[in-house]
């Protein structure tokens, strides 16, 4: 019979390891390490993920491993006055200083323009704990230690003050405390020593969480440091008090703020008073008034006042009630005239302010008095126009004069805000509250698993409500009534570890379960469960990454994507869970991290792995091409190893990825990384380049074949001896066995097509042939574009 040839031209299928290497299609591979299959007909280096590619990254900041990064854009560039020529910012929260840095793509590096406090900080004598292998344990004279007052599962904490050095800056992840606290658990392997001789503290390590909205960027602790206090940073551009001479105030920057809705501290009914500046408005309350030419509707009836702030985004404070001088007389048929006194500087943020009025001693709602405007006056309706601030009674003091009221207003509290003015608190702005995760969907911030002060303990103490998602008002990003939230299910030992939104669908993360809510109507009342999805769930947020394409998610199940319309597991068919789990690597310790890559189309799975040494370094990255709908293996640092733990993913802006990264080890400073982009892949270190085909019967099982060698159409950014080898019969060893190496080498061929013809030393006979190419000499890039074998099946069957 006469020579044959096998084509291989098209490797799209990726990896496949569910069946065995002679069942599956020409088109898979058993072994894709470092490869791209992103353009069709061809294998080629993939791109290094551990790159330096200059991305837009706050330099020197102690990252989270898997979070405190963020990317948002704002109108406004920065500094004062500034244009409104828009800027794309990046924002990184320093874990070990709760210091907020931003780096512009026109301002350049901002360092610490926020600081959100101080985090948790325990200090142990010597003697106290020792270091048990991943374990911490009480030391000899310990025995009082619970580490449960302290820490719990999923906290990251920086180790320092150790007699033994190797333990020194050390960063590990708490997963679990056990036996009442005597002992926790970490994910790293210490040396065992009888206990520690040298003062150690742990350092719990802030989790920046952040969203962006209206030129104002918010962040928050996920790590639940009761030390930190959640702080924004916007640009604010208002006027106050614009008719009123000297009282004029204009801003036009950027400030730092804690978000914070607080309400008046001085409000009062006097003749002429003003109040402190920037605290309150002090009134001048007619009544009976003086006029006959005004009918009025009041009732013989003495009312009590209380006062707002209205902040930026109509967002309304809480009411302060004053106690003293708060209080004016109405008698039958008549009106109110009231005089408003007012002294500057108020807080930049706030845009104007109400009074509100009811019967004194009732609990009946609270209705408008008196609308006010900073920068245009006050009014006694919502449909009034504003009379004009003027010069109050000096020259930076303001006032209104003679605001008429005929009658109550039907306006109250609850109808201008749409919740009542018993909420017990309506901000996230004390030391200590914050949340896990936090998404903008339809013009409202959600937020879950929440840590908040806790009402029922007399406000002295916080509280976690893990299985609670929290929502604003549209638009009032700093707005969290109590009671506006969701309980999809509680009491099932699970916690909220992370949100995503696409289209109108919320995503509702806990560890082991996915709810998915629809959120489409305007009213929440109206809003739904759409779906429960079992063995859904992420250990962190750095398991999720969402944009205009989707949800991307992974965790030890597999790595989904949901699409708007479906969600679907992307290993199913290719690879076991078992072997899934096992290379990822995830654990309690080891979250699972994902990112999708616009421009090459690539969604990236990997371990948030900080259970590293010299000697343990991460581990690789799982890799699935949309357009090739394949999966491939890459090393996270195609050229070493990476002793790092990283932030999370975000995208650049252009549709590129940027992340931090900071020896997990010694603890130094942050170097900024991204996913490289360059064309035709990035250099990969010797022998790490290997592409494996199924294992090749040439569609007749039945009898042997001999072949001859195969000819491969490549391209080699460097010389490779013997790159080709081969193994046989489903033994699939390539160097003893029946399998053994083509002679024939990769030349140096730069950017041109050449073909290597590789062959045995004599003809091979066989019944199935499987080949291996890989770069077995220098480290470089690899184009492969097709192979043939060449071969002639004999008349001998196989026994």
């Amino acid at each position: 019979m006469p020579k044959q040839f096998y084509k291989l031209n098209d490797f799209t299928g990726g990896l496949n390891l569910i069946r065995d290497a002679r069942d599956i299609s020409p088109t898979e591979l058993t072994q894709a390490d470092n490869l791209s299959l992103g353009i069709a007909g061809s294998v080629s280096t993939a791109n290094e993920i551990y790159a330096t590619d200059g991305v837009l990254s706050p330099a020197d900041i102690y990252s989270y491993p898997g979070g405190g990064l963020f990317y948002f854009e704002s109108d406004r560039e920065g500094g004062a006055a500034a244009k409104d020529v828009g800027e794309r910012w990046t924002a990184a929260l320093d874990s070990r200083t709760g210091e907020l840095s931003l780096k512009g793509d026109v301002t350049g590096a901002l360092s610490g323009v926020a600081d959100m406090g101080t985090i948790t900080t325990k200090t142990f004598s010597a003697n106290e704990v020792q270091f048990t292998n991943t374990n911490i344990t009480r030391g000899g004279a310990g025995g009082s230690i619970n580490f449960g007052d302290d820490f719990q599962e999923g906290d990251v904490l920086r180790i320092s003050g150790c007699s033994d050095t190797a333990a020194n800056n050390r960063i590990v992840r708490v997963s679990n405390v056990y036996s009442g606290g005597t002992y926790m658990s970490t994910s790293t392997a210490f040396a065992t020593e009888s206990s520690e001789a040298g003062t150690v503290a742990m350092e719990r390590l802030a989790n920046g969480v952040f969203f962006a909205s209206d030129d104002t960027l918010r962040v928050a602790d996920g790590a639940y440091n009761v030390g930190l206090k959640r702080k924004q940073y916007g640009y604010v551009k208002q006027i106050h008090f614009e008719d009123a001479g000297a009282a004029k105030d204009t801003y036009d920057d950027w400030y730092a703020n804690d978000c914070d809705l607080s309400p008046p501290t001085a409000l009062l009914i006097h003749a002429s008073s003003y109040p402190s500046a920037g605290t309150g408005f002090h009134l001048n309350v007619d009544s009976p008034a003086t006029s006959s030419t005004i009918i009025g509707q009041f009732a013989a009836k003495k009312y009590q006042i209380a006062g707002t702030f209205i902040y930026r985004g109509g967002q309304e404070s809480k009411l302060y009630i004053p106690t003293s001088n708060n209080t004016f007389t109405t008698v039958s048929g008549d009106y109110v005239d009231i005089d408003v006194n007012a002294s500057p500087a108020y807080d930049e943020r706030i845009t104007g302010a109400r009074v509100y009025m009811r019967p004194d001693g009732t609990n009946e709602p609270w209705s408008l008095l008196i609308d006010m405007n900073l920068r245009d006056g006050c009014r006694t309706g919502m449909d009034d126009e504003y009379s004009p601030w003027a010069v109050g009674g000096g020259a930076s003091e303001a006032g209104v004069d003679t605001l008429i009221l005929t009658s109550e207003n039907l306006e109250t509290y609850t109808i201008l805000n749409g919740f009542g003015a018993d909420e017990y608190s309506i901000t996230l702005s004390a030391n200590g509250e914050s949340y896990k995760d936090v998404i903008i969907a339809n013009r409202r911030a959600f937020i879950c698993n929440v840590q908040m002060v806790d009402e029922d303990a007399g406000g002295t103490t916080l509280k976690r409500m893990r299985d609670r998602i929290m929502y604003t008002p549209p638009g009032k990003y700093e707005t969290f009534p109590r009671s506006f939230f969701i309980d999809v299910v509680k009491g099932d030992s699970d916690e909220y570890t992370a949100l995503a939104t696409y289209g109108d669908r919320l995503f509702a993360f806990k560890r082991q379960t996915l709810y998915v809510i629809n959120i489409g109507s305007p009213s929440p009342s109206n809003w739904f469960l759409e779906s429960t999805e079992r063995n859904k769930g992420v250990a962190s947020k750095a398991g999720v990454f969402y944009g205009q394409d989707g949800i991307f998610w992974a965790n030890k199940y597999g790595a989904f994507f949901y699409n708007g319309s479906n969600i679907t597991n992307l290993i199913k068919g290719k690879i076991p869970q078992n072997v899934w789990m096992a290379n990822i690597g995830v654990t309690d310790a080891r979250h699972a991290q994902v990112t999708f890559h616009e421009k090459t189309n690539n969604f990236y799975v990997m371990a948030n792995n900080i259970s590293i040494s010299a000697a343990n370094p991460n581990g690789g990255v799982y890799t699935y091409n949309f357009d090739s709908r394949a999966w491939v293996w890459q090393a996270q640092n195609a050229t070493g190893d990476v002793d790092y733990a990283f932030s999370n993913f975000i995208s650049d802006g252009t549709g590129g990825i940027a992340f931090n990264s900071i020896a997990a080890v010694s603890g130094s400073a942050t170097s900024q990384r991204g996913i490289s982009e360059t064309s035709g892949g990035d250099v990969v270190s010797a022998t790490k380049w290997i592409m494996k085909t199924k294992d090749i019967d040439f569609g007749d099982p039945g009898h042997i074949k001999k072949v001859y060698g195969v000819r491969v159409t490549y391209q080699s950014s460097a010389a490779q001896t013997t790159p080709i080898s081969y193994a046989i019969d489903g033994i699939g060893n390539f160097a003893s066995a029946g399998g053994g190496a083509f002679t024939g080498n990769f030349a140096d061929t730069s950017d041109v097509w050449d073909v290597l013809y590789a062959y045995p030393a004599s003809p091979v006979e066989c019944q199935s042939m499987q080949l291996q190419i890989s770069n077995p000499t220098n480290q470089g890039t690899i184009k492969i574009n097709d192979i043939s074998i060449e071969y002639r099946p004999i008349h001998k069957r196989v026994t």
